[in-house]
């Protein structure tokens, strides 16, 4: 009992499992090798397995994937995450599309399209940053513009016929 208790004390993530899944009186629920198309539960545990939604107090994914992500905190290994949201997110070796979260603790190999976070812990290679936001941005821009001129002239030109 005290080993339970002391292997529980060096992860912080695991303390505030627990205290958010004792504060919503949410039940454990373990996913593995299967999907779903809904996940809901206090402490999640999905393991080689795939959830269109995902909504919990906790969440830890091992080789797994989720569409949408609503939760507490996130633990993710090796996994793959379309869109979440959570208070602290800790990502090894994990992909995700968009990624708002208070605090996002990063290890090796994590990639991100959209990152929001206050405060970042980690090396996470962000797709979309605000400098190639502006670029995307500058490049559409100009690409409207010089189409609009290119295509106002193309069309106002009336057509030449040859007479016979």
């Amino acid at each position: 009992m005290a080993d339970e208790r002391h292997d529980q004390d060096e992860n912080p993530l695991e303390n505030l499992a627990e205290e958010i899944s004792q504060a919503m009186q949410g039940t454990t629920v373990e996913v593995a090798q299967t999907f779903k198309d809904h996940v809901e539960g206090g402490q999640v545990h999905m393991s080689d397995s795939a959830a269109r939604s995902v909504t919990a107090s906790a969440l830890r994914m091992e080789d797994a994937a989720a569409v949408i992500v609503r939760s507490g905190s996130v633990d993710a290994t090796d996994s793959l995450i379309g869109m979440a949201t959570a208070e602290v997110v800790n990502l090894h070796d994990s992909n995700a599309v968009v990624m708002a979260a208070e605090r996002v603790e990063a290890k090796s190999g994590v990639q991100a399209f959209i990152l929001l976070a206050q405060r970042v812990e980690g090396p996470v290679t962000a797709v979309l940053t605000p400098l190639t936001a502006l670029a995307v941005g500058a490049g559409i821009a100009f690409g409207l513009v010089a189409f609009r001129g290119i295509f106002s002239r193309v069309f106002r030109r009336p057509l030449r016929r040859g007479h016979a």
